[in-house]
């Protein structure tokens, strides 16, 4: 029976470097769920809107998103947030547009061409 006995200098360390992986593993995770409920759900039903703003929205929650994942984070933001203001949650409607400046922002910062393909997402 063998007992392996790790020591670590730094647990630091190894807590950054788990949560790092835990975090990109997430990202990677709701773009993929965005990205199949987008294929298979009705984009018109108000519901769906808001999941996919939640989904798309984690997959971009990087520094440095892919422009179109921040592109279509953004945008179903957008239509989460006029789903809020019709329900009178304004709270969260302001959270939803704040967060989407924030993607359009990192758009702007990481992909100058990025901007140019806003108009051209269909959601």
């Amino acid at each position: 029976h063998l007992r392996l006995f790790y020591r670590i200098s730094s647990p630091g360390i190894l807590k950054s470097t788990k949560t790092a992986l835990l975090k990109s593993y997430r990202r990677v995770l709701h773009q993929m769920v965005a990205e199949r409920y987008e294929w298979s759900l009705n984009l018109s039903d108000r519901a769906v809107q808001i999941i996919l703003a939640h989904h798309w929205s984690e997959a971009a929650n990087h520094p440095k998103p892919e422009a179109i994942v921040a592109i279509k984070a953004a945008r179903f933001l957008h239509l989460a947030a006029k789903i809020a203001v019709k329900s009178c949650v304004m709270y969260q409607a302001m959270a939803q547009l704040e967060t989407a400046c924030v993607q359009l922002d990192r758009i702007a910062l990481s992909h100058p061409e990025g901007i140019a393909q806003v108009e051209n997402v269909k959601v």
